[in-house]
């Protein structure tokens, strides 16, 4: 890891555990408040590497956290796979949806036309119904490649219809 990225990512850190952070401009804003200019893609992979998660602060509104214990693997994250034919459900842990769809679009798996994330779902749109069985499949391969399982042991985890 850079110094560069080491010294954005402390002082992000610090900006998250002493102030209101709620959006990634805010965090290109406070860099650029102690001479880092980076732009949000910069911020939006700072703020993955430290495991940072939206969530609601005390006036109800949504702030970037970090969480107060490590953060859990990705495949701690996902909990759940559902599919209605073109549409693959899959359900999170509270916060982790757009962590965990993060993953599966940078991962560019083939037959994914894209993800939608919310706070603990994410909506994956297959090209065909028929993409159902081997994108399900590639997605649990991710979980269990990300938990450092790989690929010798594939995941108990199951596909609803």
């Amino acid at each position: 890891m850079t110094r560069e990225r080491l010294q954005r990512q402390r002082l992000i850190s610090i900006a998250l555990a002493e102030s209101a952070i709620h959006s990634q401009a805010d965090v290109v804003k406070v860099l650029k408040e102690h001479g880092i200019r980076v732009t949000q893609a910069t911020a939006s992979r700072d703020l993955e590497e430290l495991g940072a998660v939206r969530g609601k602060g005390i006036d109800g509104r949504m702030i970037y956290q970090l969480p107060s214990s490590p953060p859990p693997t990705f495949g701690a994250r996902t909990l759940e796979i559902k599919s209605n034919g073109q549409i693959l459900v899959v359900k999170t842990a509270p916060g982790a949806a757009q962590l965990v769809a993060s993953r599966i679009d940078s991962a560019k798996i083939s037959g994914i036309m894209g993800t939608i994330a919310g706070d603990d779902t994410i909506f994956i749109a297959l090209a065909k119904p028929s993409f159902t069985g081997r994108v399900s499949k590639s997605v649990i391969e991710l979980v269990d490649e990300t938990m450092g399982r790989g690929k010798r042991k594939l995941s108990k985890r199951k596909v609803r219809k």
